[in-house]
């Protein structure tokens, strides 16, 4: 399995009078990295794509992948012209899950937040969510300071909602060892951070 993630940043989009068009650059972007993806790896082994996303807004990912399916094109690094890109790695229309239903897209989420953290740390608000406890040898080493307690949306599930505080956070996931630097409790999430 291979994981990557499509970054907007929508400071930069502002800035151009640009920001109704977030949403399909993000999708195009990554309609154009599948399509390079399937003509380039494994030459001998082709297999179709199905797309999996978080359910909310199926038509507009439909028609944009319709669209792409038709007539997709990217950037030529050579020259100035565009590439037009192969149909055939679409299977199908995309497939819209609940999260909550499905660890592959709380997986994909989850590679999302951290390519939005690489890409945008947090900034000098930034407090700890999780305490890195040390599990040593001494049983008696505790954490220098108490861990903040998570506020009441982390650990609700909300059923159609798509609130970022409405999911667990990572380190609920994958456990104690897993600490997170840049929320802060109760906070908003940060301006990029866009769920599809």
């Amino acid at each position: 399995m291979r994981a990557f993630a499509i970054f907007v940043d929508k400071r930069e989009l502002a800035v151009r009078g640009r920001l109704s068009s977030t949403r399909e650059l993000a999708w195009n972007s990554l309609f154009q990295r599948l399509s390079k993806l399937h003509d380039h790896d494994r030459l001998g082994e082709k297999s179709p794509i199905l797309l999996v996303h978080d359910e909310g807004e199926d038509l507009t990912i439909r028609k944009l992948a319709r669209r792409a399916r038709r007539y997709l094109t990217a950037g030529s690094a050579y020259g100035t012209g565009p590439i037009r890109l192969s149909a055939r790695w679409l299977l199908d229309d995309p497939v819209s899950r609940q999260s909550h239903h499905s660890l592959f897209i709380q997986c994909a989420d989850l590679v999302a937040y951290a390519a939005t953290k690489h890409l945008i740390p947090g900034g000098r608000r930034q407090t700890r969510v999780c305490v890195r406890h040390q599990h040593g040898a001494n049983s008696d080493q505790r954490a220098t300071r108490k861990p903040t307690p998570l506020p009441d949306a982390w650990t609700r599930r909300c059923p159609r909602e798509s609130s970022y505080d409405a999911i667990k956070p990572p380190s609920l996931w994958l456990g104690a060892d897993w600490h997170l630097a840049g929320l802060r409790p109760g906070a908003a999430p940060p301006p990029t951070y866009q769920r599809y």
